[in-house]
């Protein structure tokens, strides 16, 4: 089933929880408002697809918070197959955009404390992440924007600035 404008349901929803994990609601209302409006017609793609847009609605009314630093490595490996499994197009833009928004996310996966040695397991993951970028599965522009993306996640967690 494809939202108004040419994009799956699936891939906008996608995109809405990649944003919520950012913590912008404004945009994450935006990125839901497709998929809202066709949740009658989600019924046809399974109830999984109706619950999570119901989730995802959920996350947007609640406030920003830390998030599990499993969990977030967990959506991470899961956007950049995502990435690798999508031919070219839009799609695949939208799963890369999805990556680089929940490696923006890092900040929220160390939490405001840091405590537990969550500082050192976030950047450890980011580098692993930064290795396995360096593969055929993605393209030069593709590899760079999201090493770009890595490399602001890094200097983020400690804390320094890049211009």
């Amino acid at each position: 089933m494809t939202a108004p404008g040419g994009t799956s349901q699936r891939s906008t929803r996608a995109t809405a929880l990649a944003t919520l994990l950012v913590g912008d609601e404004t945009k994450a209302r935006r990125a839901l408002a497709p998929a809202m409006a066709h949740a009658s017609g989600a019924i046809e793609l399974g109830a999984r697809s109706v619950s999570g847009l119901v989730a995802a609605a959920h996350r947007v009314t609640r406030p920003p918070r830390s998030l599990d630093p499993a969990d977030w490595e967990r959506e991470l490996v899961a956007l950049r197959y995502r990435i690798w499994d999508t031919g070219p197009g839009p799609g695949r833009q939208e799963a890369l955009a999805a990556y680089c928004a929940c490696l923006a996310a890092a900040r929220r996966a160390v939490g405001a404390r840091a405590e537990d040695g969550r500082r050192e397991r976030v950047d450890a993951i980011l580098r692993l992440e930064e290795r396995l970028l360096d593969s055929r599965h993605m393209s030069a522009i593709e590899r760079g924007t999201a090493t770009r993306a890595v490399t602001r996640s890094r200097a983020d967690i400690a804390g320094q600035r890049l211009e």
